[in-house]
């Protein structure tokens, strides 16, 4: 016959701080690493070499591509197109310049946006493992 050890546990709190602990310490580099992309993201340098003109014509781009999608229901790409119509990009290198660098940065936007909401879900969620201090709701006063 085989025999069985099983090993009685005795104290179950102890391992239930210790899967807590781990669960924290993984919550915490995950936010860490979140911060750094996050920052890495927004401090990366665009290459492309815009005058003046384009760099204020791609802010103003970018709100008025925002408003017909969002407004005519039509698609980022298509709304693009009519934005660089109606600013008056002719010149195909300069609309192929813009277009690059205007939907690099809704990538980038979209990218920052996915990170902040995953960085709140473990903000939350870290706050939930945190043990609870009582309250006096919940503690039983010794009646005098």
């Amino acid at each position: 016959m085989e025999k069985f050890n099983f090993k009685e546990n005795k104290n179950p709190q102890e391992e239930n701080k210790n899967t807590q602990e781990d669960q924290e310490k993984k919550i915490e580099q995950e936010l860490k690493s979140i911060k750094e992309n996050l920052l890495n993201i927004k401090t990366e340098k665009k290459t492309a070499p815009l005058n003046n003109i384009m760099k204020r014509d791609v802010a103003d781009m970018k709100s008025y591509i925002m408003q017909l999608h969002e407004e005519n229901r039509i698609t980022i790409p298509y709304a693009l197109n009519k934005a660089l119509n109606d600013f008056g990009y002719k010149n195909y290198n300069d609309r192929e310049l813009l277009k690059k660098i205007i939907l690099e940065d809704f990538k980038e936007s979209k990218k920052i946006k996915a990170l902040e909401k995953r960085f709140k879900e473990l903000e939350e969620e870290k706050n939930k493992l945190k043990p609870k201090k009582p309250t006096q709701l919940g503690i039983d006063f010794p009646e005098d």
